[in-house]
């Protein structure tokens, strides 16, 4: 079993139904770019990403907010269809456990989060904020049993600095200065740069992170991937190492 925040694709009639692409579709018709339906929304640009690279899904919440600015049903961002209500008579039983579960997904208290940490073989980090997330994952009162966890630990954007011991967060538009934050601490004596592209910024993110921490920076490219096991860290693809 896999823990993940965000699993948006559905399938219906041997459709695939990706809520990723009806978001995408719909904030370009309305002419947004994803920093400035973030801005609507309240939210950072990445999460908005997230969402339309099917990394995340949208909570009810925004799934509601995204109706009101794209001016689409929320039928609609769901793949439903485009009536108010959705007559579901003709799903399966395994169809609607699905749909139901994806309604309650963001609506599962610590218990149930607990018990599908426990029952889980992978846990996924998505993209966003990763200071808020890890807040979030305090406040909501899963950090030790996240921390105890032993199985297979993934992130996607920002959602790899959370594994880690502490990381830096590098100025963009999202955050206006530098910071170092801590992690859940999975990975020590190591920190990350993701969406490396060389820019000068990041450049000196690095450079502050070297002499701040002391040890090696994995600077990951779009196309780079970062592997730890056992304390041995392999780099596959695009991945520049600093320091150490």
């Amino acid at each position: 079993m896999a823990l993940r925040l965000g699993h948006n694709n559905q399938k219906r009639g041997g459709e695939t139904i990706v809520i990723g692409d009806r978001i995408k579709e719909t904030r370009e018709k309305n002419g947004f770019t994803q920093s400035s339906l973030a801005k609507k929304l309240n939210i950072s640009r990445s999460a908005v990403n997230a969402w339309e690279m099917g990394v995340s899904i949208p909570s009810a919440q925004y799934l509601i907010e995204l109706s009101k600015q794209l001016k689409v049903s929320t039928d609609y961002l769901l793949g439903l269809n485009t009536k108010e209500m959705v007559d579901i008579s003709f799903l399966g039983e395994d169809e609607k456990k699905l749909l139901y579960s994806f309604l309650d997904y963001f609506e599962k208290d610590t218990q149930k989060a607990l018990s599908a940490i426990a029952e889980s073989d992978v846990i996924y980090f998505t993209g966003g904020l990763p200071d808020k997330m890890v807040e979030r994952i305090a406040d909501y009162g899963i950090m030790e049993a996240l921390s105890a966890y032993k199985g297979v630990v993934m992130g996607f954007s920002a959602g790899a600095m959370i594994p880690l011991d502490a990381y830096h967060i590098t100025p963009d538009e999202d955050y206006p200065a530098y910071c170092e934050c801590r992690g859940i601490g999975y990975v020590k004596q190591m920190d990350v740069e993701v969406h490396f592209d060389g820019s000068e910024a990041q450049q000196r993110g690095i450079d502050q992170a070297l002499r701040s921490f002391g040890h090696k920076v994995y600077a990951i490219a779009e196309d780079g991937l970062v592997l730890v096991q056992d304390g041995n860290v392999e780099c596959i693809g695009n991945v520049t190492v600093y320091g150490g």
